[in-house]
């Protein structure tokens, strides 16, 4: 089964550059269990020291979840699970 906040942390982990991502990645990794809602997850970018204003508005975007979406269609291809 997916993490409930797996998809929301999925398109803010789209959002960020590649220094970013990795750092954010071992922060969700680190606290999957302590993650209840979209804020902690917002939470843990603030923990990282990442503060980019423009990364909330590209997480809402439809653009960001398309772009989610056909990751997932992508990884469905390919049997990936988990």
């Amino acid at each position: 089964d997916l993490h409930p906040w797996s998809c929301e942390a999925a398109r803010i982990s789209l959002c960020l550059s590649s220094e970013e991502f990795v750092e954010y990645y071992y922060l969700v990794y680190k606290n999957q269990f302590n993650i209840k809602s979209k804020q902690d997850l917002w939470s843990l970018l603030s923990a990282a020291q990442i503060a980019n204003p423009q990364i909330q508005e590209c997480a809402a975007s439809d653009k960001t979840m398309e772009k989610l979406v056909e990751h997932i269609s992508l990884g469905d291809e390919m049997g990936l699970q988990g």
